[in-house]
């Protein structure tokens, strides 16, 4: 963490950002939250796909040798997850009921090294069986995988974070803070491109990057409607992400609403 603030100080990508901006301390908060859901749901979660696809899913099981060292075993699965988690969120992205919920992690305006965080409880769901199926697939069990995880989570903080950098030729092959920023930005020409999470030679392979290596845009959503982070006194802290919690929910049924409407409307013509 030291680390990274150091880094958002001296290559700032938003200079008049603070390093313990509003955005910073309400994404705090969802690590908290994250941590909540993670102890009540995905323990139980967990389990129930480890049997669902012990009984009805073996057949996907990959033909590799047990004998197979399992560092090479735990490099095919991060190929297979990297792809996966890919494909999950170009699916946020393009499939009309999925993005609301994703959108919540998309409406920081001022991204920090907790914004990975910033994550709907639904759309845990869907990280978290891309995340266990390449596992169950390739036979791996947790203590082998825990250490390149806890990589994996750094590489994402660091990519959220407030830093003006693109890693140089690293960036042909991994997710660096300017790629990912435009991911994120407002901007209409930046819409649908950068969905890596850790590798970014997908979105070389499938035409989803941005070939721009020197914008730093501004982030978030263009909706009047979110709750976004003005303060962080206790009743924002409190009230704030419940908003922002219920948010998709209101959206999707303002959107069946008017789809109801609409369709009343054509059969009365």
């Amino acid at each position: 963490m030291l680390a990274i603030f150091a880094l958002e100080r001296l290559f700032p990508a938003v200079p008049t950002q603070k390093t313990l901006s509003t955005g910073l301390v309400h994404d705090a908060l969802w690590v908290l939250l994250e941590a909540a859901v993670a102890l009540l749901v995905f323990h139980w979660y967990g389990r129930l796909l480890s049997r669902t696809y012990a009984r009805h899913l073996t057949f996907l099981t990959l033909p590799i040798p047990r004998s197979l060292p399992a560092v090479l075993r735990l490099g095919i699965a991060a190929v297979v997850l990297d792809l996966a988690r890919w494909f999950q969120h170009w699916l946020h992205h393009h499939v009309s009921w999925l993005w609301p919920f994703h959108a919540v992690h998309h409406s920081q305006r001022e991204l920090n090294l907790f914004s990975e965080y910033r994550i709907h409880f639904v759309q845990y769901f869907a990280r978290y069986t891309v995340s266990v199926l390449p596992l169950l697939m390739l036979k791996l069990q947790e203590p082998t995988v825990i250490w390149w995880i806890l990589l994996l989570s750094w590489h994402a903080r660091l990519y959220h974070a407030n830093i003006r950098s693109d890693f140089g030729p690293l960036r042909y092959l991994l997710v660096t803070p300017q790629s990912h920023r435009v991911h994120h930005s407002r901007q209409s020409e930046h819409l649908n491109h950068n969905y890596g999470a850790t590798l970014s030679v997908w979105d070389y392979l499938f035409g989803t990057q941005l070939r721009r290596y020197d914008v730093y845009p501004e982030t978030g959503i263009d909706d009047e409607k979110f709750p976004l982070d003005t303060a962080h006194d206790i009743p924002s802290l409190v009230i704030t992400p419940v908003r922002q919690m219920l948010y998709p929910f209101l959206q999707l049924w303002t959107s069946r609403k008017r789809k109801s409407q609409s369709e009343v409307q054509l059969t009365a013509l």
